[in-house]
């Protein structure tokens, strides 16, 4: 946070669900490690689920694997490839 500096922190799927205990803690948090300046206009909130959103946000993750590591996700659908 203080190097990029962003408006907005979305706390989303299950996360958002946990709101209540998480937002607290984690704004005390983020205060205490920040520089007040960088944290003070940044908002932390949660958005409320929905299926939809649990699953694009499984569907992204997935593809980030998918692009970190093509090699691995090859090898977990039995492709062979050459070394």
């Amino acid at each position: 946070m203080s190097i990029l500096n962003p408006d907005m922190i979305l706390l989303d799927g299950y996360l958002s669900t946990l709101q209540e205990y998480l937002l607290p803690e984690l704004t005390r948090r983020v205060e205490a490690v920040t520089h007040y300046l960088s944290f003070r206009s940044t908002k932390i909130i949660a958005i409320e689920p929905t299926e939809a959103a649990v699953a694009l946000g499984a569907l992204a993750g997935a593809i980030d694997q998918c692009l970190l590591h093509p090699l691995q996700m090859s090898e977990r659908l039995g492709l062979k490839h050459k070394k």
